[in-house]
């Protein structure tokens, strides 16, 4: 049977219950891609810049994201200040570079010539303890609501309101030109099917996380797993800026 890489983050798990005719694995975005690449999985959950990064060695599927229509709650500009000061040095979490594009993206829009520092971390505490500002994403990010930490920005609310496309995370890929049908509408259903599993998701991951209920529930009302014209275009956009050769925006 075929095998699923889906990304170990908490996002995934209403749609990663959801998937049944095929065999799933859950691994970081980068293990995912390294693993398609290299035919260890046959399909694979990666973030959307390590697909444009590949997409000589990768095959697109049409269905299987993580995407929202804005608000996303996961992706997030922290500090211990009242307000973002320009030029100023923002510490940036590990599995961050699709949100960090869009992070920049918002930065140059806005005129904020903020200045974006790679981390080792990935906690809110740690990075804050480098740098004013961070960039938080996933599981980590959840953690910062019930902090004494300030959201200055909900990176998914800000691409969407000065760029008018929702913001893509995460795409699912194959090994270039080995796409079979089938796995279209394997995802498909699993997409439709992912939000009987939201409530199961909440209780496990509360525990796991030690973030409340309502957090989780209304993160995972946010959440987008499907694929339609409107993402499409999103990932084009991105993919237009990399190509053009702008890649420092990437």
């Amino acid at each position: 049977m075929a095998t699923l890489a889906l990304i170990s983050f908490t996002h995934s798990d209403p749609l990663c219950r959801a998937i049944s005719g095929i065999d799933t694995v859950r691994a970081t975005p980068s293990a995912i891609l390294d693993g398609v690449i290299e035919g260890r999985y046959d399909y694979g959950m990666v973030s959307l810049l390590g697909y444009i990064r590949n997409m000589d060695r990768l095959s697109l599927i049409d269905s299987g994201t993580i995407h929202s229509n804005g608000k996303i709650l996961s992706t997030i500009l922290v500090s211990t200040q009242l307000s973002i000061k320009k030029g100023s040095q923002v510490s940036v979490t590990a599995h961050s570079e699709t949100t960090l594009f869009y992070a920049k993206a918002i930065s140059e829009r806005l005129g904020l010539d903020l200045e974006f520092i790679p981390s080792r971390f990935t906690e809110a505490r740690d990075l804050l303890s480098e740098r004013d500002y961070a960039l938080v994403i996933g599981d980590e990010a959840l953690k910062v609501y019930q902090s004494r930490y300030r959201i200055l920005m909900d990176i998914g609310f800000e691409f969407s309101l000065l760029f008018h496309l929702p913001p893509v995370f995460a795409v699912t890929v194959a090994g270039k030109d080995s796409v079979s049908l089938t796995i279209n509408g394997i995802i498909d259903d699993a997409v439709r099917n992912s939000s009987l599993y939201r409530e199961e998701s909440v209780k496990v991951n509360s525990g796991k996380l030690g973030v409340k209920d309502h957090i989780l529930t209304e993160y995972y009302s946010l959440l987008r797993y499907g694929f339609d014209d409107s993402v499409r275009k999103s990932i084009e956009f991105v993919e237009s800026i990399y190509s053009s050769g702008r890649r420092d925006q990437v």
